[in-house]
């Protein structure tokens, strides 16, 4: 039995469920074909038994967690995220992550899994074994880069198939929580400095392409075409994080010609995760 096999069973009875919303990424090594991460991410509409199904799966599992995050929604004590470990035959570790997200907005629940093969976290290897659990907790330090990791491994998927939002995120930018850029039902939404003027714009993209590099930082470059608009957008991501790098190149015909290129930082997000306000007048 795995230490996470309640979980593990919930994610089954999502998959039987045709109107679950369910993204799956296996990812392998280039070199090896070996397996390098395998992700789900699910999100529910509506669906209150899975909800409750999901939080009691939770709990049975999480005292085999070796990392357990709670918090309490609108009074109810809810799971955030849990962190499960195994050493395999081989002496590499097996990591299973676990991440909880609940709009009180829209009353959508996201978990999304992220299993990482042959982990070379050196602090994760002394935590498995007891003897060394309290002398070697990790340190603040080590629990920010790893929690930047998963961003990246979500930001990775979500940059892939298309489905990302991106809030900017720089000094140069005031803050406005109209600032969005991302994917919706298929179709690229551009607002406030993304699309230079007060309304929503909803543009076709062609020319979609997504590369990783030896590193592992990842460039994804594509066209768009709305009702007054064309352009064309370069995001770059390193490694580590999901902190992107935006050059957006975009022209307006109506009313009159006029042309930018646009240079932005922000931050990578699964779309329904993100909190921007949408515009009413679109177009």
């Amino acid at each position: 039995m795995s230490a996470q096999e309640n979980l593990m069973n919930w994610i089954k009875e999502c998959e039987k469920d045709k109107f679950v919303d369910m993204t799956v990424i296996d990812n392998k090594i280039p070199e090896t074909k070996k397996p390098d991460s395998y992700i789900v991410k699910i999100t529910l509409k509506e669906k209150p038994q899975l909800v409750e199904l999901m939080r009691k799966a939770y709990e049975s599992d999480k005292v085999n967690a070796f990392s357990v995050i709670d918090k309490r929604v609108n009074g109810v004590m809810f799971p955030s995220r849990c962190i499960f470990a195994k050493t395999e035959v081989d002496k590499t570790i097996t990591e299973t992550v676990f991440d909880f997200y609940y709009d009180t907005k829209t009353s959508e629940t996201t978990m999304t899994m992220i299993r990482t093969f042959d982990s070379n976290n050196q602090e994760l290897k002394k935590t498995l074994n007891k003897s060394n659990i309290a002398s070697n907790a990790p340190s603040k330090k080590e629990s920010v880069d790893k929690e930047k990791m998963e961003n990246y491994e979500i930001a990775k998927v979500v940059l892939s198939n298309q489905t990302f939002g991106i809030l900017p995120d720089d000094n140069r930018t005031p803050y406005n929580n109209k600032n969005f850029m991302g994917f919706e039902n298929k179709m690229l939404i551009l607002q406030g400095i993304f699309a230079r003027d007060e309304a929503r714009h909803v543009c076709a993209v062609k020319n979609y392409k997504y590369n990783v590099d030896k590193e592992g930082s990842i460039m994804v470059t594509f066209d768009f075409t709305g009702r007054i608009t064309t352009g064309s957008f370069i995001i770059t991501m390193k490694k580590g994080d999901n902190y992107v790098e935006i050059i957006e190149v975009i022209n307006q015909t109506i009313p009159s010609y006029k042309h930018f290129r646009i240079r932005f930082y922000g931050e990578v997000f699964p779309s329904d995760a993100c909190d921007y306000m949408p515009i009413v007048n679109e177009l």
